[in-house]
C-alpha cells in the first residue's frame, strides 16, 4: 500500500512539474508575442465563435487557450487580415 501512495506521489509530482513548465513557456510565447482575446479577433474579423474555430482548426489562425480563455496570436491575425483584404 505504501509503495503504491509514493508511486502517486511521484506522478503527482511529475505532472505538477510539467504544468509548471508549460506555464513558464506560455509566460515567455507571452512576452514574445502579443496575444488578443476572442471578442478582439471577433470585432476585428466580423466573424463568430464558430467561424474563429474553424479558422484555429485549419491553421488560418494561431490560438492558445489560458486560464479557460481562447486567446489569438496577433501576428497570425493581421496576416489573416491581409490575405483576405489584399
Amino acid at each position: 500500500m505504501i509503495a503504491i501512495l509514493k508511486r502517486i506521489l511521484l506522478l503527482l509530482e511529475t505532472y505538477a512539474e510539467e504544468r509548471r513548465a508549460e506555464r513558464l513557456q506560455m509566460q515567455i510565447a507571452a512576452d514574445k508575442e502579443r496575444w488578443l482575446d476572442c471578442q478582439t479577433v471577433k470585432l476585428m474579423l466580423r466573424k463568430g465563435d464558430r467561424t474563429l474555430f474553424n479558422y484555429v482548426k485549419n491553421g488560418k489562425l494561431v490560438s492558445k487557450k489560458i486560464g479557460g480563455t481562447n486567446f489569438y496570436l496577433q501576428s497570425s491575425v493581421m496576416n489573416f487580415l491581409e490575405r483576405t483584404t489584399g
